[in-house]
């Protein structure tokens, strides 16, 4: 399929021969007409159209002609509500921004409305409220939830706008988004009591409308709403309840109020042996390009070919999606010319989580044209091309995914199927965002919102069109990559890497202002060679606190801190500075780690806090907290990220996990070494913390933490089977660490506890599936430990027991197997070993021979010798996947449920 595309976009040897030569005796001069880069080589979207509207609504403003002014300000939000107004640093009412700021055409035209006096208002309701009530009808009628935000924003005045608002949050508050409600809800006020700019944040606040309804036909429903988004505040988290956000499920950095509990530094890795990625991935063991997530028993890792889901407390395999279609029809060579133009040093591969679904960005094998050189120089290259695919989070079943049509030309098609996934996409509600980006002679950069259930397109706006480091031949040699966007409420933030931070309306994204910053000029081009422009920050997303946006961009050299209600920069600090006030210009940072209301927190070759004593909002971060150094970490060129925690800052050197004080800057232990190599990315919860290079996956665990809380909660409900069953598993799987570390007798003592707990659940009338199910894995464990301590007869027995209460064939098969093997020389053997091939031959066709083993496989256990037979058995029954256990592992972590209505 790939192969076809390719032949097709490409041209003969000969042709290309002809047009390299000719290029190449024009470069002298193409590089003498283009080596000039212009620090801001980039053009916002500001058409002249909706710039001579605005210049015509303010004329007519002026001149008290509101009738025409209302006219020509419906038009802007008809037509032109994603474009940008000219940029200004002055931004009224004292506020000043040291960079240009561009006010989105949509908020400004509303606010225009709103302003309007009484007479013109009415004078506009008339004018347009049948038409507003008109699509408000067919957005119900198809159950459009975007449909109704567009009412909501094109019509503003109307009551037909209002109504969309109210009805879009009781949708919402119906698939369990009370979040997503409550913001809805705050637009129908603000537009019930024509304040756009109305802010609700907290209980009193929504009370305090119920008085200001009077007499209003609709006030009872209202008011209705208004008690049910202020008490859902005192009652539920900030997260969604039905289609939750994990606190570990995206890649986010800290900002005010998001800092987790830490476990304590372990000695040596609780699982057994690192999970190891597949080596099928194009990227460099050097970079730290992937970020783990979880979500409570599951962490999910994406390579950006495949996607795989493991147990937290085994690290055994539950899950893998396998590569994108098309991959398979292509040998190793020809995979290999897709990757030559992969950003190592700051493509960020992370998937995004709910409590249901995986989101992950793959990449397929597409591309219009062969990579062309001409005596090693680079003239063309395939960009790596990224996809959207989701996947059930509990079987790793693909749910949807934006994989082009096969014959696509690489240029047509609607917006999902031409565009290409620049990072990682979050999630808010039932919505997906993601950063997107087309080729086309320039980097057309674009925030898209995709439904969580289906994938189907909701909005996507373009933010700007830039340039990065072209080839002599004007071509782009390696990929684009944009950091995760960041959901601050109904706000989205991208960074996009070109020059600008853009702010969009999460319902309809609208961009509501967007803000240049110095950009680092492009290099000039060497005559036969591409020069990467020097980075001074790392690829990372912008953190958020009391309402200021701070911000480290690739292509600049600046940290800065905007304004996150208006996009004023506030402050701004380059290099320089960095380096006059800490005086250790050796220590590199490139890692923004998370900030605080007065702090800003960097890693890199150590780390550092940077506070502005009277909070973020008053300056810049001028005074240097602390800053921490480690030996191991002096010379390192690609240093992992720190991680910001509720009291500590997480360290990953070479040499250990080194915990810092937040607010000392002292260390709070000496390093814990880390069980194997380098240690990666990490991802820090509350109960455990892993460690993910491009390579290895690794799970460190404060076990009697977890397993002290667990007891505690079933203590609270003795009968609660979801707690039983809790503490059993990880009773369970902290045995099986302990017999991995070659500790069977305490392996084996709380296998015991775990049974006790189990026993009363398998017989009778509490008889339960998943307890005998559990059982069998518990008897599965202690019979590898009593087989260590050499009691073979209590091995043999808990095998026997671990293969009658076996929840399938595979399990059963298995169990049998270790049977066999310590029945030798005793009569009861030979029918275990007809039970064995009974059970094999039964499922041979159905799980064995599509992964290559032949039924005529099954009877080597006939004719060999025993241990040969047993390792020939176990050769057959090992799994496709890691895992032996594949239970579905219950909640550690409290759930909070919907409030109830």
């Amino acid at each position: 399929m790939g192969r076809e595309m390719l032949n097709r976009g490409g041209r003969r040897r000969g042709q290309r021969a002809t047009g390299v030569a000719a290029w190449l005796l024009l470069a002298p001069l193409a590089i003498t007409q283009s080596d000039e880069a212009e620090v801001r080589s980039f053009s916002l979207p500001d058409t002249r159209a909706a710039q001579g509207l605005v210049a015509a609504v303010q004329d007519h403003l002026a001149a008290e002609r509101m009738q025409e002014a209302s006219v020509m300000l419906q038009e802007l939000l008809e037509e032109h509500s994603k474009a940008l107004l000219s940029g200004r640093v002055d931004l009224g009412g004292g506020l000043r921004s040291q960079q240009p700021v561009h006010e989105g055409v949509g908020p400004w035209a509303t606010a225009k409305l709103f302003a309007l006096p009484e007479g013109p208002k009415e004078s506009y309701r008339r004018r347009y409220e049948e038409q507003a009530g008109a699509e408000l009808e067919r957005a119900l009628l198809a159950n459009d939830r975007e449909a109704l935000a567009g009412v909501g924003s094109r019509w503003p005045l109307t009551r037909a706008a209002e109504r969309a608002w109210w009805i879009l949050g009781d949708l919402a508050l119906e698939r369990g988004l009370i979040d997503e409600a409550r913001h809805a809800w705050r637009r129908g006020a603000a537009w019930a009591f024509e304040d756009p700019q109305l802010q609700l944040s907290t209980p009193a606040e929504w009370r305090a409308l119920s008085a200001r309804l009077g007499e209003s036909p609709d006030a009872a429903a209202i008011g209705a709403r208004l008690e049910l988004a202020a008490s859902s505040l005192e009652s539920t988290p900030s997260y969604d309840a039905a289609l939750r956000r994990p606190p570990n499920g995206e890649l986010r950095i800290p900002g005010e109020g998001e800092d987790n509990a830490c476990p304590s530094p372990g000695v040596t890795s609780a699982w057994a042996e690192p999970f190891e990625l597949a080596r099928d991935h194009p990227f460099s063991s050097n970079f730290n390009n992937f970020f783990a997530t979880r979500a409570d028993h599951r962490v999910v890792i994406s390579t950006s070919m495949r996607a795989v889901c493991v147990n937290a407390f085994s690290g055994e395999l539950l899950w893998d999606s396998g590569e994108a279609p098309g991959w398979e029809k292509l040998s190793s060579s020809e995979r290999n010319e897709f990757h030559k133009a992969i950003d190592h040093h700051s493509a960020v591969i992370a998937p995004a989580l709910t409590d249901r679904v995986a989101v992950c960005a793959l990449e397929v094998p597409f591309a219009v044209y062969e990579n062309q050189d001409f005596n090693h120089i680079p003239i063309l290259r395939r960009i790596p091309d990224r996809r959207l695919f989701a996947f059930d989070l509990e079987s790793g079943e693909e749910l949807w995914a934006h994989m082009p049509p096969e014959n696509w030309d690489g240029e047509s098609g609607t917006f999902p199927e031409s565009s290409r996934v620049a990072g990682p996409a979050v999630i808010a509600g039932g919505r997906v965002l993601v950063p997107a980006y087309r080729l086309e002679g320039r980097i057309a950069f674009h925030v898209a919102c995709y439904d969580l259930e289906d994938g189907a397109l909701i909005w996507n706006t373009q933010v700007i069109s830039g340039q990065r480091e072209l080839n002599m031949f004007n071509r782009h040699q390696t990929e684009f990559s944009a950091p995760p966007l960041r959901v601050e409420g109904d706000r989205v933030l991208a960074l996009s890497q070109l020059g600008s931070v853009a702010c969009l309306d999460l319902f309809g994204g609208e961009l509501l202002w967007e803000t240049l910053y110095d950009q680092t000029a492009i290099p000039q081009r060497g005559r036969f060679t591409t020069r990467r422009r020097e980075s001074t920050w790392s690829n990372t997303a912008p953190s958020v606190a009391d309402g200021v946006v701070v911000c480290t961009p690739v292509d600049s050299r600046d940290l800065f801190g905007l304004d996150l209600e208006t996009g004023a920069m506030l402050w701004s600090l380059g290099l320089r500075d960095f380096e006059s006030l800490t005086g250790s210009p050796k220590v590199r940072l490139s890692h923004l780690v998370g900030c605080d209301r007065t702090t800003v927190f960097l890693s890199g070759q150590g780390v550092l806090a940077m506070e502005s004593p009277l909070g973020l909002r008053s300056g810049a971060p001028t005074r240097v907290r602390w800053i921490a150094k480690d030996e191991s970490m002096e010379n390192t060129s690609h240093t992992p990220r720190a991680v910001l925690m509720e009291d500590r800052v997480v360290w990953p050197t070479l040499a250990g996990r080194v915990d810092v004080d937040r607010h000392q800057g002292f260390r709070l232990a000496n390093p814990s070494r880390w069980s194997s190599g380098s240690p990666g990315n990490l991802l820090v919860c509350p109960d455990a913390l892993f460690t993910l290079n491009n390579y290895e996956l690794n799970g460190y665990f404060e076990w009697e933490r977890l397993l002290d809380s667990s007891r505690a909660r079933l203590a609270e409900a003795p009968n609660d089977m979801g707690r039983t069953f809790a503490l059993a598993d990880l009773l369970r799987e902290r045995a099986r660490a302990e017999l991995g570390d070659e500790r069977p007798g305490i392996c084996r003592a709380l296998l015991q506890e775990a049974e006790a707990l189990l026993r009363p659940h398998v017989e009778g009338p509490l008889a339960d599936g998943g307890a005998r199910a559990r059982l069998h894995q518990v008897l599965f464990i202690r019979a590898q430990a009593l087989e260590v301590l050499a009691d073979l007869t209590g091995a043999l027995a808990a095998w026997e027991e671990s293969s009658a209460l076996a929840p399938d064939p595979r399990s059963r098969l298995r169990s049998l197997l270790e049977v066999q093997h310590l029945q030798l020389n005793k009569p009861e053997r030979l029918a275990t070993l007809r039970e064995i091939a009974a059970y094999s031959v039964s499922i041979a066709s159905r799980e064995f021979s599509p992964c290559g083993f032949s039924p005529i496989t099954l009877g080597v256990a006939r004719t060999t010798s025993a241990p040969e037979a047993r390792r020939s058995w176990m050769r057959v029954c090992r799994p496709a996947s890691k895992s032996s256990f594949d239970v579905p592992f219950p909640e550690v972590e409290c759930q909070t449920s919907l409030m109830p209505m």
